[in-house]
């Protein structure tokens, strides 16, 4: 008994000590940051309506789940989070919150993917790029988005951390570069731009390495060759189980190839660029900080390894396509890769700092220089609420003392030190203003179609419909759920058919010629709208706003600019909900 006890007591010890071993300030730190991109992604998941893509993709995997025939071949829809949504709704009864938990958790994931780069980056370059990703505001709203980006960028991105191990000798990373490849291919179009500029990095900035190693590279293509083709076949098949999901595979690259020519309704050419300002001011600072280095500074040059020029490769395809085609998802496949230069930029940044001379005067200026951008942004709120000139001429005088402080700054502790002191100065002001941004374009309920300016988004008062059909069907039979609902196809009618999907009987009707035998029609709005039968009662709906910045200008545009409001109108696609009135 007592060498019993004293066996579990040594056994506890050396578990407790294995744990203690493992877990490095490093280690706890990206523990931390993961925590922080769950959090941020997963909180208050369910707070906006699905879009129409969103409920697309969703409705399509509820349907397969309740076992309904979609009639062959599935269009606009990511493969993989069909078959992952399909399973998980399969288990569970289904929810704006379920929908959107697969991306999010890819989201969360993908964050914690430079930490396999660190060799590579370096160790602090890499916890900078977690966190990047991590408070990146188009990467979180795309992992609170049911769309295939979040499972895309997440393979694209593991393939090229687990092609750099492999051919750096660590043999088990292999099959999970084929994994990645598979993810990135079945999951969404910008899966396609990723793979291929591993591809070009390879041929383009690895081909030395590669001809050193082509025996380890040849094992590398026989080890993930196998997981690749079993990944993409049985996630986008469902394990062989619904074969239209290829053809889904096949649609994604008609999407990418989408890009050459823009939609009818797509934003300006210029409106990437804009939006990367907007959305990703520090990714975009970070950026233009490595591309300098890269290009005046030879030890910066000679610091970067084939992954990061690899991505910075990738995020120029994706800005490349962007302004071509100009989709929706464009800002997100961009950021991700050019979040490991940015990064890069920044520890060489520090690294300069530090190398400095000891800063007393330079936190002066710093400090000093806060102060008055704090202060600028107050008299420039105040604007934005008030429209009274005077504040934005206050706010502009600040502005201009901060340009005549580092100016003469330059006199005083010399032009390396106020370059430096400039570049993290505005590397604080953008991202404390990305922060606000990221919860803005996530967490805030209005006026969130002019802050996804020429995207069409869903209004809240398509719940209000829902919980106007379940009163009625609980009045008129005691069963909330009992009504049977037609629904006429149209635009909108993918986002009424998911909400009302609880209802024992739902169609999807062509027209409302004859809707006698039904509970409650849902139909669009026309000029002159007419109830389908004598006793139909209707009332309006909104369902999706669209919103575009054209024919601002002025301080309206710039106060759209600056704080993301506006008093133009949005163009509404209203809904009529008729209900039966004859009890």
């Amino acid at each position: 008994m007592v060498s019993s006890h004293i066996m579990t007591q040594s056994s506890a010890a050396d578990s407790e000590s294995t744990w203690a071993g493992w877990l490095t300030v490093e280690r706890a730190a990206y523990l931390g940051i993961a925590l922080l991109a769950l959090f941020v992604r997963f909180f208050n998941l369910g707070l906006h309506p699905l879009g129409a893509a969103e409920a697309h993709q969703a409705l399509t995997a509820w349907q397969l789940a309740q076992g309904d025939s979609l009639g062959g071949m599935v269009s606009g829809v990511s493969p993989l989070l069909l078959s992952l949504n399909h399973v998980l709704f399969l288990l569970t009864l289904g929810s704006d919150t379920l929908a959107r938990a697969l991306p999010a958790l890819a989201g969360t994931l993908l964050v914690l993917l430079p930490y396999g780069l660190r060799h590579e980056l370096g160790r602090r370059a890499a916890l900078i790029g977690a966190l990047l990703l991590a408070l990146s505001p188009t990467a979180v709203l795309f992992s609170r988005t049911v769309d295939g980006h979040s499972l895309a960028l997440l393979g694209a991105l593991l393939a090229l951390v687990a092609v750099t191990r492999s051919l750096a000798g660590a043999n088990p990373w292999a099959a999970w570069a084929g994994v990645g490849v598979a993810v990135a291919l079945s999951s969404a179009a910008g899966g396609i731009t990723g793979v291929l500029a591993l591809l070009l990095g390879l041929v383009w900035f690895a081909r030395g390495q590669i001809a050193n190693l082509s025996s380890r590279l040849r094992s590398l293509i026989q080890a993930a060759a196998g997981p690749a083709v079993l990944v993409f076949v049985l996630g986008a098949t469902l394990l062989l189980t619904f074969w239209p999901g290829l053809g889904g595979t096949a649609d994604l690259f008609g999407q990418w190839l989408a890009h050459i020519a823009p939609a009818a309704d797509a934003p300006p050419f210029w409106w990437p660029l804009l939006r990367l300002l907007l959305d990703e001011p520090v990714i975009l600072f970070g950026t233009l900080l490595g591309l300098g280095f890269w290009a005046f500074n030879p030890a910066f040059r000679q610091r970067l390894t084939w992954p990061v020029k690899t991505a910075a490769l990738w995020g120029g395809l994706a800005l490349l396509l962007a302004l071509l085609g100009r989709q929706p998802a464009d800002g997100f496949v961009i950021a991700v890769p050019l979040t490991l230069l940015a990064a890069q930029a920044f520890d060489w940044l520090l690294s300069q700092v530090q190398d400095g001379p000891r800063w007393s005067e330079e936190w002066i200026v710093m400090l000093t220089s806060l102060v008055l951008i704090v202060t600028f942004r107050l008299y420039l709120a105040s604007w934005a609420q008030a429209s009274q000139n005077q504040y934005l001429i206050a706010a502009l005088v600040l502005l201009g003392l901060i340009l005549v402080l580092h100016v003469l700054s330059g006199f005083w502790i010399g032009l390396r030190a106020t370059l430096g002191v400039l570049a993290l100065f505005v590397l604080t002001a953008v991202s404390v203003g990305q922060v606000g941004r990221l919860w803005a374009l996530n967490h805030n309920l209005l006026p969130r179609q002019v802050l996804l300016a020429y995207e069409t988004v869903t209004a809240p008062d398509v719940r209000v419909l829902v919980a106007t059909l379940v009163n009625r069907s609980a009045h008129r039979y005691g069963d909330e759920h009992r009504f049977q609902v037609d629904v006429v196809a149209g635009p909108t009618s993918d986002i009424v058919r998911w909400y009302v999907r609880d209802f024992q009987r739902v169609r999807l009707v062509t027209s409302a010629t004859d809707a006698n035998d039904t509970d409650a029609l849902i139909s669009a709005m026309s000029d002159d709208p007419s109830p389908p039968g004598a006793d139909f009662i209707g009332a309006a709906y909104t369902v999706t706003q669209r919103w575009t910045p054209q024919g601002l200008s002025g301080a309206p545009l710039l106060r759209w600019l600056l704080s993301g409001e506006a008093k133009t109108p949005a163009q509404n696609q209203d809904v009529v909900l008729w209900v039966n009135g004859a009890e």
